[in-house]
């Protein structure tokens, strides 16, 4: 494990990207304090799926409303 500083990780980003890609984590600190951590990419630790968000909105009903009239409203603070 290396430990850099923010500064460090802007000035060579792929210097560093390329060590975590190489199996070593890397800790990004600022002023001292440890702020994030680069690491190799795990396809099984990434976590499942986002689900399907746009079927989910289909789903839901319309409100029918004239955008005209929600926009004087809130100007209005109705």
């Amino acid at each position: 494990m290396t430990k850099i500083t923010i500064r460090d990780l802007h000035i060579d980003t792929g210097r560093w990207m390329r060590r975590a890609a190489g199996m070593q984590r890397v800790i990004i600190t600022d002023r001292g304090n440890p702020i994030a951590e680069l690491a190799p990419y795990d396809p099984l630790g990434a976590g499942k799926p986002l689900p399907d968000r746009e079927k989910r909105i289909r789903r839901r009903s319309r409100i029918r409303i004239d955008s005209a009239i929600y926009i004087s409203d809130e100007r209005n603070g109705r």
